[in-house]
């Protein structure tokens, strides 16, 4: 994303952060939004990828997420509604690949960055994600891109 946006014209300032610490408290992310206090958090993150094969409970985690077929917009207390229309739309309009998914507020950076920073829209992308939390995860390039491609389109509009 930040190499694509190097370039990008007009008064828009963007910052890449990688945060520590999700999995013990979040603390990473409480952190940078003290410090930078955002306007906008895009976020992103895995979430479980539900095929039938795997066993994951996709009523638990938020939806039918598959593997390979895009970017996952979540939808929650803590995400933007505004922000993800706009994304739905802007993926719609450009091809990119989208799932959707209904989110709990709490357990990642974004509900953190919302309750830390002053006046932040935060939004949540997560990639779908076999086998989470083990030595063996793996996720799909195409899911990446789609990505990708949508955090470069929103903010170049």
């Amino acid at each position: 994303v930040m190499r694509r946006l190097r370039n990008i014209p007009g008064n828009i300032k963007v910052l890449g952060a990688a945060t520590t610490q999700e999995e013990t408290g979040l603390r990473g992310a409480g952190i940078l939004a003290n410090k930078l206090n955002p306007n906008v958090s895009i976020d992103i993150d895995v979430t479980h990828s539900t095929e039938s094969s795997l066993g994951i409970n996709k009523d638990k985690v938020g939806g039918d997420i598959k593997l390979g077929s895009g970017v996952v917009i979540e939808f929650g207390a803590d995400k933007s509604r505004r922000i993800g229309k706009k994304m739905i739309d802007i993926c719609k309009a450009s091809n990119i690949p989208y799932q959707l998914s209904a989110g709990i507020a709490c357990g990642t950076n974004t509900s953190n960055i919302q309750e830390r920073a002053l006046d932040c829209e935060t939004m949540l992308l997560s990639i779908p994600c076999q086998n989470m939390h083990t030595p063996v995860e793996v996720v799909s390039w195409v899911d990446v891109e789609a990505c990708i491609n949508l955090i470069v389109k929103f903010i170049e509009g």
